[in-house]
């Protein structure tokens, strides 16, 4: 018994490696694709697509992982977002990833739970960006990113986390 969990543990931990190197993959490349077509592909919020994607094939801690390294992963190689921002985003998809797990637990609705994660995650991210732009930390906007841009972001990563869930959930 004692070996077959640890099998199973190794083998998810290999599994999660690859999801991981896959969707990091990807996301090093949303850059080039965005320069190479000018489309502003970062309106469709590629960090936090990767991290649905981590809730829905990985599992909470993974997720939190990836929450958390992404934006430090883009600073690295793209000098950008900045440091405090980098920061300011890794909090912001840790809250999304909290506040899913919460919401789904108490809801017991995952559409719910998914749009409500990514609404608090928007008020954390938001109240935090207005806070440092009061005490001059961070210089901008508070809102850069159309507010269209996000309803129809939220609307879409909320419709498709929710049918991938169902589907992986029929199998």
């Amino acid at each position: 018994m004692q070996n077959s969990l640890l099998i199973e543990r190794k083998f998810n931990l290999a599994k999660f490696a690859i999801i991981d190197f896959i969707m990091v993959g990807l996301f090093l490349l949303v850059p080039s694709i965005s320069h190479m077509f000018s489309i502003p592909l970062y309106y469709a919020e590629p960090m936090r697509i990767i991290v649905l994607l981590s809730i829905l094939y990985t599992n909470r801690n993974n997720s939190i992982v990836l929450a958390l390294l992404l934006p430090f992963i883009s600073l690295v190689v793209s000098s950008h977002p900045y440091l405090l921002k980098s920061v300011l985003i890794a909090c912001e998809l840790a809250v999304n990833i909290f506040a899913f797990f919460i919401l789904a637990k108490s809801l017991k609705n995952i559409l719910f739970a998914s749009f409500g994660s990514i609404l608090i995650s928007k008020a954390f991210y938001y109240s935090v960006k207005g806070l440092f732009l009061n005490m001059g930390l961070i210089n901008g906007e508070l809102i850069a990113t159309p507010i269209i841009a996000q309803v129809i972001s939220t609307v879409l990563l909320t419709a498709a986390f929710y049918f991938l869930y169902t589907k992986l959930n029929k199998e």
